[in-house]
């Protein structure tokens, strides 16, 4: 099908190569397509190579979506093409740490090395769990910070507070903070003060002055205990204001001792982390910056011609600091303010919004003690995406109203000037729309009802077709509320199925697993044979019985004993869920996660199992591709949904407490750019209790709360419809947002008929084609039958050999420790006497045909010895004895085959090398 030609701004996007420039790209502009084809136009015209240009966004799924359209707008060889620097900021940092980095911890005052094997953890459950290992030790370890641990009753919220600091490039050393950077932890005084000046006005009432916001804000600080030294309200407010002393002695509070806690946990994490070889993507990114800071020879070489970065909304400090050292000086950043929503995921829209006063700021600091940024800022050029081609006229106007409406009674919203920063957006469609809104004793339902009413109707037809289920989605602040509607949806048999992510451990193949994990491992295993028996049709007394006498029926034993005997928790994933009929999205899904799991940490069996535990407990949520799912509604909340569009959306639960949500941190320790590091709780020896800290409550409300995101949000969710939208509520707690919308409302009693549809079951999210099914995935590794006993030095002997022969592989100019001197030497005298190309540290993925699906093999090899005529696997082995050779053999076996695909038509050979001698 052939695509209309571009629009004049996106065709002046297009054309515009060299300089700066900052694209104003609303929702439905046709970002993608005009981003992807700017880089095809830079490659067509200019005299660069596709590793001249990078582009950044911000999910896998898009930086994997704009390569195929570059692949498909380019001339150039596909293969160089897909090899582009396309990728998210996460994978960039990743392979700029990893393939460079390898002494970068010492700029930090760390000893510990990075290296290539360095496992990065993503799992959200699997950092925390991390996290809570370390912090377990640190306490153990510094006894001096006992008190400030006594106000930290949620411990894993301090991971969230490193990664706020590491998102400004805040980082340790071992005497102090990476270029001043311990800066942010005091506060901007300046910014407080003004704030302060700002809320402690006192308000104009038709009876003369009234008390101030910030008077007002502060009513609740007794709710929770005091000191008794400490001030009470009365105490702090003059007639209709807090007294400057107050305000002040707020901001000046002595926190020397919580900034040298956060300075040594941070530090210590650090060290931790690298000690077992792992990084998570809190610590990667802080990395990264101080690598292209401190190794001028590094940024040189990683220097693009070109830079974009796309959904530039959603960058925080470090990220833009980054681009800006990896750029040559030609950068187009393209987002939409309007859409800046992931500031809990420590986004800033002051990057997007001061854009011009950033670069300059950050230019002016990045060189304050050499050149790092040799090109101008000061000339940036600004184009506008105003053509939409997405929503109708009538829902874009309706969606601009969410950015003006208060969210409390006392805030007050200047309209025109909240305005005058945004670019409207035209439609370029003309077709049928409907925006309506409506509330219900019963919300759920009526959201139902009226999804009825929608699917098969003429008045709600698109281009003369009618909808059907699949053309609808319905959008909520939280997942609470689609897990409401697709329970009461499927007493009704609505198809609903919940989008952007699943708690799959709860579900039947995750809760069938987690049994089996347990009787396995004997860990809780009652709890295991409870579920598994259940199953299998016993009747309470039943299982009663064969519980109290352990008289477990013989097939089941049997089935234990083969998944004893499975090599890894791929095997026994497939033999679970094949033993009782499970096979679809699901289950893959959960084989993956665990698989990842294990191959980022080496978990065991009970690690594992732990980790499905707390993933249970936390309500994590996991990503499940139903993209065989046809004519079913889309329930998923309004994150989820950014940067998606559908024909008729719903935008549900715009209810008191819940949008706009009303919940702030929690954390014991918050960090803020205008307040600082703030202690919320103090525990004080001489009363030995726990009180509220009145001046880190008093600075917070200086703050203020902000509900611009929160406006944000709601526009977000209104703008993903295409022609019709709805907007619903409770009849009895409607929110501020949903009384503001200046529309009618209709009064819902729903009235829902049962459906009955001629579809696969969605309950299960079966997958009707088994080829379809991923393939399991192992590593070369779980071929080999090990002998148990100890035959090396440990993990951490073998990580130090692995990480000096990569390096040495490499030709830096590296000096083992004498730790590992002699396995060294003998590296080295292999190395030396090698005369072709040397790869170290090659990844690999060998796809194999099964009887039923594939297995895909993922592993690293160690050393690649590659002539004209040869390739030679070389595996690192730090074994005292030679016990284990010939299942170390049979790992290579797998590598050898997947290298002999690749080199076709050279002989590959393989050899374990023992670096002992």
């Amino acid at each position: 099908m052939t695509q209309e030609p571009l629009n004049e701004a996106q065709q002046r996007l297009v054309d515009s190569h060299d300089g700066i420039y900052k694209v104003d790209a609303g929702p439905g502009t046709g970002k993608t397509r005009s981003v992807t084809q700017r880089f095809a136009d830079i490659l067509d015209t200019e005299d660069v190579e596709p590793e001249d240009l990078l582009l950044l966004t911000f999910t896998d799924n898009a930086a994997e979506e704009m390569k195929e359209r570059v692949v498909t707008s380019c001339d150039r060889e596909p293969r160089k093409l897909r090899d582009a620097p396309i990728s998210t900021f996460h994978s960039l940092a990743k392979r700029i740490v990893t393939e460079n980095g390898f002494d970068v911890p010492r700029a930090l005052g760390i000893d510990e090395t990075v290296t290539s094997s360095t496992r990065l953890i993503e799992q959200q459950v699997l950092q925390e769990q991390r996290f809570r290992e370390f912090l377990d030790q640190f306490i153990s370890e510094n006894s001096q910070y006992n008190d400030v641990f006594r106000s930290v009753d949620d411990r894993s919220s301090l991971l969230g507070l490193v990664g706020s600091l590491g998102s400004k490039g805040v980082a340790p050393t071992e005497d102090g903070w990476y270029r001043d950077t311990g800066n942010y932890l005091d506060g901007d005084l300046d910014d407080f003060m003004d704030r302060a000046s700002e809320r402690n006005k006192p308000n104009q009432g038709a009876r003369g002055p009234k008390n101030s916001d910030l008077k007002n804000d502060i009513t609740g600080m007794s709710d929770k205990p005091l000191r008794p030294e400490d001030p009470n309200r009365d105490e702090m407010c003059g007639e209709n204001q807090v007294e400057q002393e107050y305000i002040r002695r707020a901001f000046g509070e002595d926190r020397q001792e919580l900034k040298d806690f956060i300075h040594d946990l941070y530090l210590e994490y650090l060290r931790y982390s690298l000690s077992r070889n792992f990084l998570n993507i809190v610590l990667l990114p802080v990395l990264a910056y101080v690598l292209l800071c401190e190794e001028d020879s590094v940024r040189s070489r990683l220097t693009y011609d070109y830079t974009m970065v796309d959904e530039f909304q959603d960058t925080n400090e470090v990220q833009l600091k980054m681009a800006m050292l990896l750029s040559d000086g030609n950068i187009a950043v393209v987002g939409d303010e309007k859409q800046s929503i992931y500031g809990f995921r420590h986004a800033e829209v002051e990057n997007i919004r001061s854009f011009e006063q950033r670069l300059r700021t950050y230019r002016q600091e990045l060189n304050s003690d050499k050149q790092r940024i040799d090109y101008g800022v000061d000339e940036v050029e600004e184009i506008s995406l105003r053509q939409n081609y997405r929503s109708t006229q009538q829902i874009l106007d309706f969606s601009e109203k969410a950015l003006t409406l208060p969210a409390t009674k006392e805030e007050y919203i200047d309209a025109e000037r909240a305005l005058e920063r945004v670019t409207s957006l035209r439609s370029n469609t003309d077709t049928q729309s409907t925006v309506q809104m409506f509330q219900s004793d019963a919300e759920v339902e009526a959201v139902l009802h009226k999804i009825q009413e929608v699917v098969d109707s003429d008045e709600h037809a698109v281009d003369g077709e009618t909808l059907d289920y699949g053309d609808i989605a319905v959008l909520s602040r939280t997942r609470e509320f689609a897990l409401d509607l697709r329970r009461k949806a499927s007493e009704h048999g609505i198809p609903v199925a919940i989008e952007g992510g699943m708690e799959l451990f709860v579900t039947r193949p995750g809760i069938l697993l987690l049994a089996w994990l347990r009787i396995v491992e004997s860990r809780k295993p009652d709890r295991g044979w409870a579920v598994v028996l259940e199953e299998a049709g016993y009747t309470k007394t039943e299982m009663e019985h064969i519980l109290e006498e352990e008289d477990y029926p013989q097939n089941m034993l049997e089935f234990k004993d083969e998944l004893e005997a499975a090599p890894d928790i791929s095997t026994i994933a497939a033999t679970v869920f094949r033993r009782h009929r499970v096979e679809n999205a699901l289950a893959d899904r959960i084989t993956h996660v665990l698989q990842d799991v294990f191959d980022s940490t080496y978990r065991n069996t009970r690690g594992l199992i732990r980790f499905i535990e707390d993933s249970i407990e936390s309500g994590a949520t996991y990503d499940v591709d139903t993209s065989t799912r046809q004519e079913t509604v889309t329930a998923q909340t309004i994150h989820s949904a950014k940067g998606l569009e559908y024909p008729a959306v719903f935008v549900a639960d715009i209810n008191q407490d819940r949008f706009p949500s009303t919940n702030s941190s929690s954390s014991a320790i918050q960090f803020d750019e205008m307040t600082g590091i703030r202690n919320t709780k103090e525990y004080d020896p001489d009363h030995q209790f726990v009180f509220r800290n009145w001046k880190t409550f008093l600075a917070s409300k200086v703050k203020g709360n902000e509900h611009d995101e929160e406006r944000r949000l709601l526009y977000v969710a209104m703008t993903r419809a295409e022609n019709h939208l709805f907007l619903s509520a409770s009849k009895e707690r409607p929110s501020r947002f949903f009384r503001n919308l200046d529309a009618p409302v209709e009064n819902v009693e729903p009235d829902l008929e049962d459906v009955e549809l001629e579809t696969v079951d969605h309950a299960e999210l079966t997958v009707d084609e088994p080829e379809t099914r991923s393939a399991v995935r192992k590593s070369p590794s779980s071929e080999a039958d090990l002998d148990p006993e100890p035959v090396g030095r440990g993990v951490e002997f073998g990580r130090k050999v692995h990480a000096f022969a990569e390096r040495y592989a490499r030709g830096e100019d590296v000096e083992p420790s004498e730790e590992i001197r002699g396995d060294a030497e003998n590296v080295m005298e292999l190395i030396d006497s090698l005369d072709g190309e040397l790869r170290a540290e090659v990844p690999i993925k060998i796809p194999e045909d099964g009887d039923d699906r594939k297995t895909l093999y993922s592993g690293k090899i160690d050393l690649l010895h590659i002539t004209n005529d040869k390739v030679e696997i070389i595996d690192w082995k730090t074994d005292r004895t030679r016990a284990n050779h010939e299942q170390h053999q049979k790992q290579l076996d797998v590598y050898r085959k997947g290298i002999e695909k690749i080199y076709d038509g050279r002989d590959v050979g393989k050899r374990v090398f023992y670096t002992s001698g």
